[in-house]
This record gives structure tokens, sequence and C-alpha cells, in this order.
């Protein structure tokens, strides 16, 4: 996975899992590019969106150098702030429409 991603996990329970480590995600994370493979675990019946962005896209949308975030990651409020995580959780939240 050479690229950057994003995602918002609306319901149920995921964690990530890099060379045998299990990360928990919080609710909404954005991940640097990856120099190794990482594992996302998804239950099921949870709902899960994500989109991978191009690497120039890291710094436009978070204003951080893509090498700050490599192998990294990070709560999406703490690079968008709070508020505007709430926004998107909410506009992305099964019933609310996109």
């Amino acid at each position: 996975m050479p690229f950057p991603y994003f995602s918002v996990l609306l319901s149920g329970d995921s964690c990530a899992e890099r060379g045998g480590k299990r990360m928990a995600s919080p609710r909404s994370f954005a991940v640097g590019a990856l120099s190794r493979p990482v594992s996302l675990r998804i239950s099921a019946g949870a709902v899960f969106a994500s989109a991978q962005l191009r690497l120039s896209q890291l710094q436009t949308l978070f204003g951080i150098a893509n090498h700050e975030l490599t192998d990294q990651s990070w709560p999406l409020g703490a690079l968008i702030g709070r508020a505007e995580e709430e926004a998107l959780f909410d506009s992305l939240h099964p019933g609310y429409g996109a």
C-alpha cells in the first residue's frame, strides 16, 4: 500500500496489525504512506469507509509532509480538528447521507 489513506469507522470494531503488532483504531484516522503491509481487521456488521489519497494530498488536506506520517496512524481529529472530524463522521454515518 504505497499511498496514504484516511478511514472512518462508523459502527462496529476494527484494529490494524503491522508486523505482528496490533494497533487499536480510533473511529477516524489517517495513515501515512506505508513501507510494509498493514492488515485491517473489521468486525462483521461494521460500517467502514476508507479513501486512498495521492501522496501530495497529505500536505494539501492536513498540512503535513508525507514523511511526517510515513508508517504512522494518527487520529483524524488531531489532524483536522475535533469539530471537523465530528462533521465528517455525521455526514458519513448511515442514515445521514453522504
